[in-house]
């Protein structure tokens, strides 16, 4: 059995994006997407993200032409002029 054990720092952590992306299948996998999204809403989690790693993501799904089928990404890609975040 596996015991649950929280970050007791204080500081931010680097978590890969191997890491994250891990996490995000296994929520995905359970079918718990939708309440793990209400619930991070709900406690206000947000994400902060270097300039390197945003442009990485941009650039990652522009040149998997990721955003031609897909508003959400397309949006993530080329923003509209003046949003408030870089995605």
């Amino acid at each position: 059995m596996v015991d649950l054990k929280l970050y007791e720092g204080q500081k931010p952590v680097q978590v890969t994006a191997a890491t994250l992306f891990n996490v995000v299948k296994a929520i995905i996998a359970a079918g718990k997407e939708t309440e793990f999204l209400q619930n991070s809403q709900k406690q206000n989690v947000a994400l902060q993200a270097s300039p390197e790693v945003v442009n990485f993501v941009k650039s990652y799904l522009y040149t998997n032409k990721l955003h031609e089928d897909n508003a959400a990404i397309a949006h993530i890609v080329s923003p509209m002029k003046g949003a408030p975040t870089c995605f």
